[in-house]
């Protein structure tokens, strides 16, 4: 079996973050999972970054939020001090993968939210993607408003608030859009 050509491949990506403003908020997490065109994983990697502030300065439904998904003990412990080298690290992740420069959308939920802290915190790798999206939020709207009596069946998702398991959730998604839409 020959590997899956880089045009075929799905490139998933989410963050967790400590707010919801890139210039005063951080990146705590990074997950990035490629998939085939049969939605197969490729590969997958994570990033957490090291990350130690008093709970004060954030608000309380984020700190609760990555207290029960146990991100915060896990920034706490990183190694990984510097975002511009995770974003090195993650650009050789790609090119590894095959992935080419400015040729594949960035998929996942509400992927403008993520792009938006990615540019500002990782701008070459935010700039290596394709400047369209694949939104999978935008899809659940659409479903939800016009098509919700012929697909109830959506996936659940983990509500998990960690990155490779809310890539997964995105690709699932999508699979199963795949699967039923054809059908309508």
């Amino acid at each position: 079996m020959s590997a899956p050509q880089p045009e075929n491949l799905l490139v998933f990506v989410d963050i967790e973050t400590t707010g919801l403003e890139p210039e005063h908020d951080a990146i705590l997490e990074i997950g990035v999972v490629i998939a085939d065109s049969n939605f197969g994983t490729v590969d997958h990697n994570s990033w957490v970054l090291y990350y130690n502030q008093p709970p004060q300065k954030i608000d309380l439904i984020v700190w609760e939020m990555h207290e029960m998904s146990g991100l915060w003990m896990e920034c706490k412990n990183s190694p990984l001090y510097d975002i511009q080298e995770v974003e090195e690290e993650m650009l050789m992740f790609l090119k590894g993968n095959g992935i080419e420069a400015k040729t594949q959308p960035m998929v996942g939920n509400s992927i403008h939210f993520d792009r938006s802290f990615l540019k500002y915190h990782t701008p070459r790798f935010e700039g290596y993607f394709h400047y369209r999206n694949l939104d999978i939020s935008s899809l659940n709207i659409f479903v939800d408003r016009y098509m919700n009596e012929f697909y109830t069946g959506r996936p659940v998702t983990n509500k998990l608030h960690r990155a490779i398991p809310d890539c997964f959730d995105s690709l699932n998604t999508l699979k199963y859009y795949q699967e039923h839409l054809r059908y309508v």
